[in-house]
């Protein structure tokens, strides 16, 4: 990506991407902006990677006592249908 324009502003355009979600890979340098205001610089943009999570859990419903399965429209003690 080229960006042209103010190095803070580019800056802040850059870390908003990097807020987003986008890995970005510049190497620092700037150059003038032919025929335009500011500065010039190019970086690679591209959408990081998803990060994956290893979690560990313990199985509590083994200790459970066992619920007799329900028949079709009955909803259980102390309730009506109509």
């Amino acid at each position: 990506m080229r960006m042209i324009g103010e190095p803070a502003d580019m800056a802040a355009v850059l870390e908003t991407l990097i807020q987003a979600g986008y890995e970005v890979v510049a190497n620092g340098k700037t150059y003038d902006a032919r025929g335009a205001f500011g500065k010039r610089v190019y970086a690679r943009v591209r959408r990081a990677a998803p990060r994956t999570t290893t979690a560990r859990a313990d199985r509590t419903d083994r200790a459970r006592k066992q619920v007799p399965p329900r028949q079709h429209r009955e909803l259980g003690p102390g309730t009506t249908t109509n």
